[in-house]
């Protein structure tokens, strides 16, 4: 679970700054949950709750926007290559 989770077996991989952003979403979608329902068992104004919805779906725009835009390529595929390095386990060897 850890793994599938965090991708700590890719930490080498994936690049840091979409580990940073993968880490953001994370942390930001339960605390919003929490906070519209905290807001709603409370009986404040819906329109804090609204507005945390709102924002949210604005930053789910931006992830999802900056993903397509890291990877997009003209062809039918993704363009992983150019962020992330296939080694498939192998370390890098030199020949003597």
């Amino acid at each position: 679970m850890k793994e599938w989770l965090f991708y700590s077996r890719y930490t080498t991989e994936i690049p840091k700054k979409l580990l940073i952003l993968y880490y953001l979403v994370l942390i930001i979608h339960p605390a919003s949950i929490v906070a519209c329902a905290i807001l709603y068992f409370t009986k404040l104004p819906f329109v804090i709750g609204e507005t945390i919805s709102r924002t949210l779906l604005f930053i789910d725009g931006v992830w999802i926007l900056t993903i397509a835009l890291l990877f997009w390529s003209p062809g039918s595929d993704f363009a992983y290559e150019r962020w992330i390095k296939k080694t498939r386990g192998q370390q890098n060897r030199r020949n003597k």
